[in-house]
C-alpha cells in the first residue's frame, strides 16, 4: 500500500478532508491489488482438440522460473486432462506457459504447441470456460476454465437474451447453455482458417482454383475463414465445360455455344425473367412470392431485410428461367437464402452457387421428384444394411424412414444443421466433386448416416412419429463443430463405399423405372376400348398370327410384323401402334413380342364372347385355311381345350370318350372334315364344354390381363385357353 503525502489532500468546503480524483483512483488500484493478493485463481486445462496426429501426450506448465509435468494421455488426438493449477495473485503479471508434449519412446519429448496466459488478464474476464488458440503447431486448440477459489459459480452464467450466430441464425437452446465455449471454439478455428488461407488467398482464381491439390485438400480440412467463404464457394462451384461429376450438366454459363462471364449471365436472366413475368403470372412466380415471407423469418438473417427479400426473388426468378425443367418447387428458397447470407458473397455468386448445388440433386426437384424417390430407398436399404434393428423398429412402428428423412435432404440441410457446420458439409461436397470427381449424393449419405449413429438408442426409444423427427431434429441442431461432422461423414462414406453407394443407386433406379413402366402399362390398358375387334376381325388376327408365327424360328414376332398384324386386323384402330407395341413389350425382349405378349395384345384388343373363341378355335388349327378342319386338327383343337379343362395332358383313349360328338359328326361327313357352322354345332353337343368357354368369357378383363401379366396358371381364364390353344398350334407348325 502507498502512503501519500497530506499536501495531495485538501479541505472541502464543509470542512470535509477530500482527496483528488486521481489519487482515489490509484487508492482504489492498491486496494483491489490487496485484495488480489488473498485470492487464488483456479485454472484448469481441460483438454485439446485437433493435434496434428494421434500421440502419447502430456502438459507442461511453467511459471517464473518453475515446471511442472502432467501424466501422459495415450494414442489420442484430443487428449482429455482435466489438469488443475492453481494461481497465487501476488505477481499476476507473471504469464502461465501451458505446453503440449508428445512422449517419444527412447527418443527425446518433442513440443507441439503452447497457450500463453496471463492470471492478470484473466482474472478480467473470469469466470472463464473458453478455448484458446495453440500456437506453433498448424492445428490444435485448448480448452480452459478459470475461476476464483471462493467463487459461488464455478461457470459463466447462460445469457438470457437470444443469441445468433455469425450468419443471423438463432442458436438453438439446445447449444445455447454451452454456447460462449462453442463460440470461442469456432473463432478459433476461424483465425486457423484465416493463417492457412492467407498464402493462397491470391491464387482464388475462379479459373484455375480447381486445378490446385493443396487448395482441395484445405478445403476439406480446415475450410476458409468467413471473409473467404463467398469466394472459395464462388470458385469452386463456377461450372467449366467437362468438368466435375456432372459433366456439361454445370456449364450453367452458355448462350449459344459460348462461354460467356457468369455476372453478365445473370443479368441477362433476370431481364428474361421479368418478362416471363409479365407474360404469365404461373404458379412459379405465385409460389416464388408465396415463400420468400417465409424464409428465415423468425431470424436475424439479411433475408430478414426488404433488401435481402428483393435479393433472394432475384435470384429464384433468374434459377427459374435458367432452368425450367425445374422452375421452382420448395426447398429452393432456403438453400439460396442460406448463400445470400454469407458475408461479401454477390447476387450473380450466390446465383451460380445457387444453380450448381441444385445441378447435383437436379432430379430431387424436378417434377415427379423421381431422383428423391430413388434416393429415399437407397438410405432405406443402407439403413438396412447398416442399422436393422432401427430398421425393423421402423417398420413395426410403421415409420417410412425414406419419407422423414426427405425432409431434411430436401432443403440440404438448410435450417436443421447450423449454419457454419452446414457450409463444412458444402465444402466437402465441393471437394467430392471437384477433386474427387463422383457425386456428392455420398456427402449426404455420409451426414444422414452420423446422425443415426449418433442419435440410435434414443430414436428406437421413440413412441411415435413426431417423437422420432424431434430427435432427429434436435441430433442435427447440435452438430455445431463442422470439422468433425464433416469427417465422420466421410468416415461413414468409406465405411459403406462409395462405389456401392453408386451401385444401389442404379438398382433402385432401374426398379423404380420397371415399376413406372407397369403402372403406365395398367394405365394404358384401362384405357383401350377392348370391344374394338368384331369376330370376324378376330378371324382375320388370328389367321395373321398363324402365318407371321409359323415363319419365325422361336416364335418372336417383331416391331414391324406387329404392326402388320395391327393393321390388317382393325384398320380403324385410333390407338397409336408403337404405343400398343410399349404396352404389350418389354425392354428385356429387346423390340420383340414373345407368344405369350402377341396373344395378349389379341384378346386384349377382340372382347370376345364365347362363340367368338370357338371362332378363334376354328381359325387357329385351321392350318391350311382352306375353311375346314380335317379329322387330325379337330383333334388337336378339343386335346387342347380338354387339356386345359382338366389341368393335365389327355391320352389318345380319353379322348375319344370325350369328343364322341365330334368324331360321330366326322364320321357322318363325306369328305372326312367340318366346317364352322358344322363345328360349331358339334361343340354345343358337349355342354361341360360350352359351360367351360362360356364361363372363361364371362371373366372380367382385368382378371385375365392381371393373369396374363403374372403368368399365374394356377387358375384357368380365358386367356389361358386362348394362349394354350395358340401355344400348341405354333408347337405343331414349329415341328
Amino acid at each position: 500500500m502507498c502512503i501519500r503525502d497530506r499536501s495531495t489532500q485538501s479541505t472541502g468546503a464543509f470542512g470535509v478532508q477530500t482527496m483528488d480524483d486521481d489519487v482515489e483512483r490509484l487508492l482504489e488500484q492498491d486496494l483491489e491489488r490487496m485484495r488480489l493478493t488473498f485470492r487464488k485463481l483456479v485454472i484448469t486445462v481441460v483438454g485439446v482438440r485437433n493435434l496434428p496426429e494421434k500421440m502419447n501426450s502430456f502438459l507442461k506448465l511453467n511459471r517464473n522460473g518453475r515446471s511442472v509435468e502432467t501424466t501422459a494421455v495415450e494414442d489420442c488426438v484430443n487428449p482429455v486432462y482435466n489438469s488443475r493449477v492453481i494461481i497465487k495473485m501476488e505477481a499476476p503479471e507473471l504469464p502461465l506457459m501451458i505446453e503440449v508434449w508428445k512422449h517419444v519412446r527412447f527418443f527425446p519429448d518433442k513440443k507441439i504447441g503452447s497457450v500463453r496466459v496471463v492470471p492478470e488478464q484473466l482474472a478480467v474476464q473470469t469466470p472463464i470456460d473458453s478455448w484458446f488458440l495453440m500456437d506453433g503447431c498448424d492445428t490444435g486448440e485448448m480448452w480452459l476454465r478459470c475461476v476464483w477459489n471462493d467463487a459461488t459459480s464455478a461457470l459463466p452464467a447462460q445469457p438470457k437474451d437470444q443469441l445468433y450466430d455469425i450468419y443471423g441464425f438463432k442458436v438453438n437452446p439446445l447449444v445455447a447453455k454451452k454456447w460462449h465455449r462453442t463460440n470461442s471454439y469456432l473463432m478459433c478455428r476461424q483465425v486457423r482458417a484465416q493463417r492457412a488461407w492467407e498464402e493462397y488467398e491470391e491464387e482464388l482464381d475462379p479459373a484455375t482454383v480447381c486445378e490446385k491439390k493443396q487448395l482441395a485438400r484445405l478445403l476439406v480440412d480446415l475450410g476458409p475463414p468467413l471473409e473467404l467463404r463467398a469466394l472459395v464457394l464462388y470458385s469452386f462451384m463456377l461450372p467449366r465445360s467437362g468438368s466435375g461429376g456432372d459433366g456439361d450438366a454445370w456449364v450453367v454459363c452458355r448462350e449459344a455455344g459460348e462461354q460467356i462471364d457468369p455476372e453478365q449471365y445473370y443479368h441477362m436472366l433476370l431481364s428474361k425473367s421479368q418478362e416471363m413475368e409479365l407474360r404469365e403470372s404461373g404458379t412459379v412466380v405465385t409460389q416464388i412470392d408465396k415463400d420468400i415471407p417465409r424464409t428465415f423469418g423468425d431470424h436475424n438473417t439479411r433475408i430478414s431485410t426488404t433488401e435481402g427479400q428483393e435479393a433472394l426473388r432475384r435470384v429464384l426468378m433468374a434459377h427459374a428461367k435458367h432452368n425450367p425443367d425445374i422452375g421452382y418447387c420448395q426447398s429452393l428458397n432456403n438453400i439460396a437464402g442460406i448463400l445470400l447470407c454469407v458475408p461479401q458473397m454477390q447476387e450473380h455468386q450466390a446465383f451460380t452457387v445457387f444453380s450448381s448445388l441444385v445441378s447435383l440433386f437436379r432430379d430431387w426437384y424436378q417434377p415427379g421428384m423421381n431422383g428423391l424417390r430413388r434416393d429415399m430407398l437407397v438410405l432405406e436399404k443402407l439403413i438396412a444394411s447398416s442399422f436393422s434393428g432401427l430398421a425393423r423398429y421402423a417398420e413395426e412402428m410403421g415409420l417410412p424412414l425414406g419419407l422423414i428423412l426427405s425432409r431434411y435432404m430436401m432443403p440440404l440441410f438448410v435450417e436443421w444443421i447450423p449454419a457454419d457446420a452446414l457450409f463444412r458439409v458444402y465444402d466437402g461436397m465441393c471437394f467430392f466433386l471437384w477433386h474427387e470427381g463422383r457425386n456428392a449424393f455420398g456427402v449426404v449419405v455420409g451426414v444422414i448416416m452420423v446422425m443415426i449413429r449418433a442419435t440410435l438408442s434414443s430414436l428406437m426409444s421413440s413412441d411415435n412419429m413426431q417423437s422420432f423427427k424431434e430427435k432427429i431434429e434436435d441430433c442435427f441442431s447440435t452438430m455445431v463443430n463442422g470439422d468433425v461432422l464433416l469427417k465422420s461423414a466421410f468416415a461413414e462414406m468409406r465405411y459403406i463405399g462409395y462405389d456401392r453407394i453408386m451401385e444401389l443407386r442404379e438398382e433402385v433406379e432401374a426398379s423404380l423405372a420397371l415399376a413406372d413402366a407397369q403402372q403406365a402399362r395398367q394405365e394404358a390398358l384401362h384405357s383401350l376400348d377392348m370391344a374394338a375387334l368384331s369376330s370376324t376381325q378376330l378371324d382375320v388376327l388370328m389367321e395373321r398370327v398363324v402365318a407371321v408365327a409359323g415363319e419365325l424360328s422361336e416364335g418372336w414376332v417383331t416391331r414391324e410384323q406387329f404392326y402388320e398384324i395391327i393393321q390388317e386386323t382393325n384398320p380403324r384402330l385410333v390407338v397409336a401402334k408403337e404405343t400398343l407395341f410399349q404396352l404389350f413389350s418389354d425392354a428385356s425382349k429387346e423390340g420383340r413380342l414373345d407368344f405369350r405378349q402377341l396373344v395378349t395384345a389379341c384378346v386384349a384388343l377382340s372382347g370376345i364372347d364365347a362363340t367368338a373363341m370357338l371362332r378363334a378355335l376354328f381359325t387357329v388349327f385351321d392350318s391350311d385355311h382352306d375353311g375346314t378342319l380335317q379329322a387330325d386338327e379337330v383333334r388337336g383343337a378339343l386335346t387342347s381345350v380338354f387339356s386345359l379343362m382338366h389341368n393335365r395332358q389327355i391320352l389318345p383313349n380319353e379322348l375319344d370318350t370325350l369328343c364322341l360328338p365330334a368324331l360321330n359328326a366326322l364320321n357322318k361327313s363325306q369328305d372326312d372334315e367340318l366346317g364352322f357352322e358344322e363345328f360349331e354345332v358339334v361343340m354345343h353337343e358337349m355342354p361341360t364344354l360350352m359351360e367351360f368357354l362360356r364361363l372363361q368369357a364371362a371373366n372380367s378383363q382385368e382378371r385375365w390381363l392381371a393373369a396374363a401379366q403374372n403368368e399365374d396358371e394356377s387358375s384357368p381364364s380365358r386367356f389361358h385357353m386362348i394362349w394354350s390353344v395358340v401355344k400348341d398350334k405354333f408347337d405343331a407348325l414349329a415341328t
